[in-house]
């Protein structure tokens, strides 16, 4: 049962915070979850960001749950810059207009719960398109500021009996309470777009039917990220033990500036007898719709905790997430995902023989 009597048609979706692939994605378990409870419903997002022409975006605004997506830029300057701030509240006021014009919401739920912009936000679209408000009650006097108010993240964590630090995906959801729409086992959603399917072959790629296309993302090439890159040579032992008892094609993603890591793990990987031309380095795709397409093509994906992990989970590929460092937060669970923190060739030949039985391609050899 929802709080109030009102099937919404148009619902408007405020989000802030990162746009990095992974948070973007765990936000669309919530989104499917309200498809599920008004499937007529057209979604609309309005994301706040912090500088402009993320990469992230051009994935969202195709995302197949979302009528529309637009980006609001709240800063003046690219992150970490000493002289960014705050773009005026006057200047963004046109955007909210055109945004509540075009939209028309009949329900805006803002999914932050610390801070006020949002829901400065919030308010100003109500004003300008009578909308019911959803927000979280996170401190004393914030719930005041919409109709309907969700309990505080700690709240909600204890009503559903969540360890710390609680699932990112779970996050969404403490909002959605307030509509009383549960989780229920929902998983993170993707899709891969008509115009980009094959974009492997459209690289020059060709498979050999006979053998398992294995996708590997090693990734977190960026400095802060260092810490949970695997080690190459753990990953050429893992990938040559699962090699000697079942061949396979392996297929390598990755940030156009990760190029020379792949091409440093190929160069282990033949020194240590596996076939050249069945290696591929797919990286530095044009962008993350092409990406999706290329993790879409494979079998069974292993990857690093990086962005390509996400899209694997929301594709729902068989995948292996190799963890450096733990990070429960990190952590996707289904039927179809497996997880070890760097794993030991017979760990990983375990791991990786299940996955390839649930993608319907057993071991042959064991």
């Amino acid at each position: 049962m929802t709080p109030f009597n009102l099937t919404p048609r148009r619902i408007l979706m405020i989000r802030s915070h990162s746009m990095g692939i992974g948070d973007v994605l765990r936000s669309s378990a919530a989104w499917m979850s309200l498809k599920k409870r008004w499937p007529e419903a057209s979604l609309h997002l309005l994301f706040l960001s912090r500088h402009k022409g993320y990469p992230t975006e051009t994935l969202v605004q195709h995302h197949h749950a979302l009528a529309s997506a637009q980006f609001l830029t709240i800063k003046t300057a690219q992150p970490g810059d000493p002289t960014a701030r705050s773009v005026p509240w006057r200047e963004l006021q046109p955007s909210l207009r055109e945004v509540a014009q075009r939209v028309q919401p009949d329900l805006i739920i803002d999914f932050e719960p610390h801070g006020l912009r949002t829901t400065r936000v919030t308010r100003e679209l109500k004003r300008l398109s009578k909308a019911q408000t959803v927000g979280i009650g996170q401190f004393p006097g914030r719930g005041w500021l919409y109709d309907w108010v969700a309990p505080s993240v700690s709240q909600y964590q204890q009503d559903h009996g969540l360890s710390q630090p609680m699932d990112y995906t779970e996050r969404d959801y403490v909002v959605l309470a307030a509509l009383g729409i549960e989780r229920e086992g929902q998983p993170i959603s993707l899709q891969v777009q008509a115009g980009v399917r094959h974009a492997l072959q459209g690289m020059g790629f060709q498979r050999q039917e006979a053998l398992p296309l294995l996708g590997l993302n090693i990734g977190c090439g960026t400095p802060d990220a260092l810490d949970r890159r695997p080690q190459l040579d753990e990953l050429v032992k893992a990938f040559m033990h699962l090699h000697a008892i079942q061949p396979f094609q392996l297929v390598l993603t990755g940030a156009k500036f990760e190029k020379a890591t792949n091409q440093a793990f190929m160069d282990q990987m033949v020194q240590s007898g596996f076939v050249a031309d069945r290696l591929f380095d797919a990286s530095g795709t044009q962008n993350l719709l092409e990406l999706a397409a290329v993790i879409d093509e494979a079998d069974v994906f292993v990857s690093s905790d990086s962005g390509p992990y996400h899209m694997a989970v929301g594709l729902g590929k068989p995948t292996l997430l190799w963890i450096q460092r733990w990070d429960a937060t990190a952590i996707h669970r289904g039927d179809l995902l497996r997880h070890a923190q760097r794993p030991d060739p017979h760990t990983f030949v375990q791991l990786m023989s299940a996955l390839l039985s649930l993608a319907k391609l057993p071991i042959l050899n064991k």
